[in-house]
């Protein structure tokens, strides 16, 4: 150990940017006696803080709605009948690019349930056969519900900021 702090006097650093895999900056470390540059360190640190402290204060996006729009019944023979179907994620901030690609996850998901078709869309899709009819009185209770998730978001969101799950 006395070795190295000896090294470590007498070096004229070789400084070098080292960039680990899994870090989003570099930092700046001697060639030689592996001495960290100190202030680039606390440059690094306060950037990627105030980063994070950024994403953290954005609105969250909204949560995309998946809806089932069943498609015509096939006849399978032997009286054997199938409706297929096709998933509509509507509401939704990812959607495919300009080559039309679509999320991978979005499609496996429509691969794994077994959906004819898949169709991903920032706007809204009202699909009538989905629409439940509401009584009077339940407006009363929706907008409770909304208020209760919007309650539960801030406090979830104001967690998050202080740093306590």
């Amino acid at each position: 150990m006395g070795e190295s702090i000896a090294v470590e006097d007498h070096c004229e650093h070789h400084w070098q940017y080292n960039k680990p895999a899994h870090a989003s900056a570099s930092v700046r470390i001697c060639a030689f006696c592996r001495t960290i540059d100190g202030q680039e360190l606390m440059r690094t640190l306060d950037k990627y803080a105030h980063e994070q402290i950024a994403k953290l204060k954005q609105e969250p996006a909204p949560m995309a709605r998946i809806q089932i729009l069943e498609l015509p019944t096939i006849s399978l023979g032997d009286d054997a009948y199938e409706t297929p179907f096709a998933v509509i994620v509507d509401q939704c901030s990812s959607v495919p690019d300009v080559n039309g690609v679509l999320n991978v996850s979005w499609e496996r998901f429509a691969k794994n349930v077994g959906a004819r078709a898949l169709m991903v869309t920032p706007d809204t899709v009202e699909i009538p056969a989905n629409e439940v009819p509401v009584n009077p009185g339940f407006e009363q209770f929706r907008e409770q519900v909304q208020q209760e998730i919007a309650k539960a978001q801030a406090d979830m969101m104001n967690s998050l900021k202080r740093g306590r799950p």
